[in-house]
């Protein structure tokens, strides 16, 4: 079997709470915080006047509100944020009493597309699995949303790569179900239908909304431990690399919405900054309706890879087997 992203090291990411409090979701686990907040808001003022104001600004009917403040149902983001920000106004509470509440809302959240979706637990730290991930979208996508459907695709020709690799990572990071789909001559993927992971992965990690090809590597990644940072490119490379065993090199390529690819500039500074790994990127050529450009590794760069970043996609360990083999023959008998 493929080696597997470990759990570890975890690199805490920014309060999900906060980050996400401006989205349309739901958000469920949090219902007692959020009532003993408006339990404390009565104790120190009449709320009519605030029901008032939060029935105009969300739209809501008092009794609406009133379900929601009792926990009778899940929350929508957005309320619960207004309800937060009024208990800090009202109460006047320490800033110790509001770092504890801040961080129990983003322990406890689980977050929804609306009331009939099942609730997502998103991860409240980076680590390689989620990295891998992370790389592996390169050969996906996070497709433009479409009759209010929100989709994450993983797509590739190698099936057991999917299936052995991608979805127990996807179910280890997200806890949530999914499988390979294979639609005709279509390349096979993995879907997933979640508008709390589609909107976690476009604003934790600045995905950009129209063009893929313009995505660079993710702020988070950049500045991540070492571990972290190998298992976004061995994602990256089990998605859009190539082992050329003819020539004895390692391509990584990538199209890009302009002349300067900057994703692979940032892969060849991290390769050669923290791994120790020489690469070359070649001039651009046209791809679609892209100029496309290669990331490539050669000769003794080629087993530090290996060594250093390693692949989990069941073709490229047997290629990678071959070639390593190849290159130490050809070094002994140099």
């Amino acid at each position: 079997m493929p080696e597997l992203p470990p759990d570890e090291p975890e690199m805490k990411l920014p309060n999900l709470f906060t980050e996400l409090s401006s989205e349309e979701l739901r958000v469920t686990g949090i219902e007692d915080i959020i009532k003993n907040l408006w339990v404390q808001i009565k104790r120190k003022t009449e709320v009519s006047t605030i029901k008032k104001s939060i029935s105009k600004k969300f739209n809501l009917s008092i009794s609406s509100i009133e379900r929601l403040v009792s926990g009778r149902s899940s929350l929508p983001i957005q309320f619960v944020k207004e309800v937060y920000e009024i208990w800090k106004e009202i109460c006047k509470p320490s800033q110790q009493r509001i770092e504890q509440i801040d961080r129990q809302l983003n322990e406890f959240s689980m977050f929804k597309g609306d009331s009939n979706s099942m609730p997502v637990t998103l991860p409240k730290a980076l680590t390689p699995k989620l990295a891998y991930l992370l790389g592996a979208l390169r050969d996906g996508s996070i497709l433009t949303i479409y009759n209010n459907q929100y989709e994450v695709q993983f797509s590739q020709k190698n099936v057991k790569w999917l299936r052995n690799v991608i979805i127990p990572t996807i179910e280890e990071v997200f806890k949530i179900k999914t499988k390979v789909q294979r639609y005709g001559e279509q390349t096979p993927r993995i879907k997933v239908y979640s508008k709390p992971i589609y909107i976690f992965i476009k604003k934790v990690f600045k995905y950009p909304e129209k063009l893929q090809v313009t995505w660079e590597v993710p702020s988070l990644v950049m500045h991540s431990p070492l571990e972290i940072k190998r298992w976004f490119i061995r994602g990256f490379f089990d998605s859009e690399g190539e082992i050329n065993i003819k020539q004895k090199r390692l391509v990584i390529h990538h199209s890009w919405n302009g002349e300067n690819p900057v994703v692979l500039k940032q892969l060849q500074e991290i390769l050669i900054n923290d791994f120790g790994i020489e690469s070359k990127i070649s001039k651009p050529h046209k791809e679609r309706n892209f100029p496309s450009f290669d990331l490539t590794i050669f000769k003794e760069n080629i087993l530090l890879f290996y060594q250093r970043i390693g692949t989990s996609h069941p073709q490229k360990i047997i290629k990678f087997q071959l070639l390593k083999g190849l290159l130490t023959a050809h070094s002994l008998a140099a």
